[in-house]
């Protein structure tokens, strides 16, 4: 499999997480020692709101840009073993992981949350749980879990209309959840959209397609063409997955097995 990944924009993205928390924090250690003075306490709590929020837009970024699980690498090492005639791009076209598969297209809606999910099928609602630990660990921009069938199903409609710009309409498009987080368990009835973890993602992506015919060469090859004419466009360069490493033991994340619910696969986009 060859991926393409926008290196420079994920670097630029984790330098902002840095220096805007950097900063932040820097401001409210510094409006302490401003408050000291009774006439300046209104200029400390000035600087103290300008650190807050500095300080908020880094950890938003840092959460979703460097903390670990990294999302492009937690897929390409999924997928590690994947054929060539697979291509997946993270932060190069409309959505900001697609693969190419020899029979359509997908898109891998990565979800950070980290915990219990459950999905009800009557109340057509996914409900998470709150954490306190998670929000010592991730403060308050932690990603939150969100509507994943929405989420998905929009990543689907840019795919497609991005598709039918080309004049490849025809070819299948469909989106998958991807929770990455190690912790995350996942109950409930079967979801109305394909919902992975990890260790079952490269068997979600077999299966979306499974009941259609490869693509016809000229599709694929058009398809394949865009997205390297993309990465091209931005001067990145492809790369094979990362190899994934499992550590001996319990006490490793990277040992610790999933538990996984039952998804209805769309065939069809």
């Amino acid at each position: 499999m060859k991926i393409y990944t926008n290196d420079p924009l994920v670097s630029r993205k984790q330098r902002i997480g840095f220096w805007f928390t950097l900063f932040g924090v820097a401001c409210m250690v510094g409006a302490i020692f401003v408050s000291q003075t009774p006439e300046n306490v209104i200029i400390a709590w000035a600087i103290s709101l300008v650190g807050l929020t500095s300080a908020l837009f880094g950890t938003y970024h840092i959460n979703r840009w460097a903390r670990r699980p990294v999302a492009q690498q937690s897929i390409g090492q999924a997928l590690e073993k994947l054929d060539s005639r697979h291509l997946l791009t993270n932060y190069v076209g409309v959505v900001p992981h697609l693969l190419l598969t020899p029979k359509g297209v997908i898109g891998l809606r990565v979800k950070r949350y980290d915990g219990p999910v459950h999905y009800s099928a009557a109340a057509q609602k996914w409900q998470g749980k709150f954490s306190l630990g998670r929000l010592y660990m991730q403060g308050m921009t932690a990603e939150g879990l969100g509507d994943p069938t929405i989420e998905a199903q929009a990543s689907t409609e840019k795919l497609k209309a991005w598709l039918a710009a080309n004049d490849l309409a025809d070819v299948p498009v469909t989106s998958v959840a991807y929770f990455l987080a190690p912790r995350v368990t996942l109950s409930g009835d079967p979801a109305p959209i394909p919902v992975t973890q990890p260790d079952s993602l490269k068997k979600s992506v077999q299966e979306q397609f499974a009941d259609l015919p490869l693509l016809p060469h000229d599709r694929y090859d058009r398809v394949r063409h865009l997205l390297e004419a993309q990465a091209e466009g931005k001067n990145l360069t492809a790369a094979a997955p990362e190899k994934r490493v499992r550590a001996k033991g319990r006490g490793s994340s990277g040992s610790e097995k999933p538990v996984r619910v039952k998804s209805k696969s769309r065939k069809k986009a």
